[in-house]
């Protein structure tokens, strides 16, 4: 009996088999590495973000303006002291400051509102002088609550939650972003404000 050239049912089934594994294998490769590139260029994207509003923020407090401004009863520093309905701490700061833009210190004087969102902490800095800039609106996508605390530049050397003082603005502010569960994101901003006030 003579054999015809050619392959077996079995053969076949075994090469249509392997030929499926390597191509799943493949597959799960590409997507593994597809998967990785979406996750760190995400995570570039959030620690970006971070660098930027960390160093916008350091250089607003530095240069907030001393002396009340056109009349001593302006607020140029205000904290409200919030809780959301998690007891996850929400607090909102308002100042003003001539640093958001160059040349720090001398620039025009800028509204600057930090407050928790349901995307994030989200920075938003408003030319008071609306013929001078375009606003800015920045976005901490990690950082769900904010707490922050301040010195005032009495001999108290305290931290405090709270402040509306007019005319006058701190000594330090403390920033402190969290997530969901009230776990720093970052390390803790604390910043010597108003330095043009220092002797």
């Amino acid at each position: 009996m003579t054999r015809r050239g050619g392959f077996t049912l079995l053969e076949l089934m075994v090469a249509v088999l392997l030929t499926s594994v390597v191509a799943l294998l493949a597959y799960a490769t590409v997507r593994a590495g597809l998967d990785t590139s979406e996750r760190l260029e995400r995570y570039r994207t959030t620690v970006g973000a971070q660098i930027i509003v960390r160093a916008m923020l350091f250089d607003a407090l530095r240069h907030l303006p001393e002396g009340g401004g056109a009349a001593m009863s302006d607020v140029l520093f205000a904290i409200e002291d919030r809780t959301n309905s998690a007891g996850l701490p929400s607090d909102v700061v308002r100042f003003l400051s001539r640093g958001v833009t160059s040349p720090l210190g001398a620039s025009a004087t800028w509204s600057v509102t930090l407050a928790p969102s349901e995307e994030g902490v989200r920075l938003v800095a408003v030319p008071v002088d609306a013929t001078e800039a375009a606003p800015i609106d920045a976005l901490l996508v990690g950082a769900r609550g904010l707490s922050v605390r301040v010195i005032a530049r009495t001999g108290d050397s305290e931290w405090t939650d709270g402040w509306d003082a007019a005319g006058q603005v701190p000594a330090a502010v403390a920033l402190e972003f969290l997530s969901d569960e009230g776990v720093p994101v970052t390390p803790p901003l604390v910043v010597h404000a108003a330095l043009e006030g220092v002797p």
